[in-house]
């Protein structure tokens, strides 16, 4: 459960490997600053940009039409 290079807790493989034991060492040593973390994921492609243009014009209802 110990690191050898760094004396840490290593990290967990499944759920089932956290215990009242494994946080007990962790306070005790703290975790393993060894383990390598995982690769940045790339950013996300940019949305295309959108045009602004006038709104569409929206037929009036017939109220309306009648009142003028």
């Amino acid at each position: 459960m110990l690191c050898q290079m760094c004396n840490g807790v290593r990290p967990a493989r499944t759920t089932a490997d956290y215990t009242l034991a494994r946080a007990r060492q962790i306070l005790r040593h703290g975790l393993c600053s060894c383990a390598t973390t995982p690769e940045p994921q790339q950013a996300p492609a940019p949305l295309p940009v959108r045009e602004i243009g006038p709104e569409p014009v929206r037929a009036q209802p017939a109220s309306v039409i009648e009142s003028r």
